[in-house]
């Protein structure tokens, strides 16, 4: 599977959730029965810190649907760009999204950049 490219936008303080339909090339969903999702973000993709590590829940296994999110808590706890302008600056951040099937193989379904906004009103 060739993963997708997708940005994201997250928002400092707030849930963050991202709905998924897995589908094979066909376009008929992927039984995810006894199948993992996983997934991080950290500043670029071969830093060593990890900022997070998503929430991954398969919602329908046979009908392919999982999310993916953080808490309000956890968004709140990454640390934005530390820029002491007043302006609203955005700090982006790498993120992927793997699937592990039952028989071990591992595929990412999902890459890119997490738009990241940080919070005023904490």
């Amino acid at each position: 599977m060739t993963p997708i490219d997708y940005n994201i936008d997250m928002f400092q303080g707030s849930t963050f959730k991202l709905d998924l339909e897995l589908e094979d090339g066909n376009g008929a969903a992927i039984n995810l029965t006894g199948a993992t999702i996983r997934g991080k973000m950290r500043r670029t993709a071969s830093a060593t810190i990890v900022e997070a590590t998503f929430t991954c829940t398969i919602v329908s296994a046979v009908g392919g649907t999982a999310t993916v999110g953080l808490t309000a808590a956890q968004t709140a706890a990454i640390a934005a760009d530390p820029s002491q302008k007043a302006t609203r600056e955005i700090t982006n951040f790498a993120y992927d999204i793997e699937y592990e099937d039952s028989g071990g193989i591992v595929d990412r379904i999902l890459q890119g950049i997490v738009n990241f906004y940080p919070e005023v009103t904490k």
